[in-house]
C-alpha cells in the first residue's frame, strides 16, 4: 500500500469515506491522549510546587 493512496483496491467513494472516518477516529484518540498527558503534567507541576 502506498501512503498517499490507502485502500486502493476499494471503490473510490467508499475509500474516501473510509479514510474520512478513520482520520476522525485517529484525531479523537490523539486529542484524548494529549488531554490526559496535559492533565498528568499539570498535576505533577502542582505537586512539585507543594514540595518546594
Amino acid at each position: 500500500e502506498k501512503a498517499h493512496r490507502p485502500f486502493r483496491c476499494l471503490d473510490c467513494q467508499y475509500r474516501r469515506e473510509l479514510v474520512r472516518v478513520y482520520l476522525t477516529n485517529v484525531e479523537g484518540i490523539c486529542r484524548r491522549f494529549v488531554e490526559e498527558r496535559r492533565s498528568k503534567l499539570g498535576k505533577l507541576i502542582e505537586d512539585k510546587g507543594r514540595w518546594t
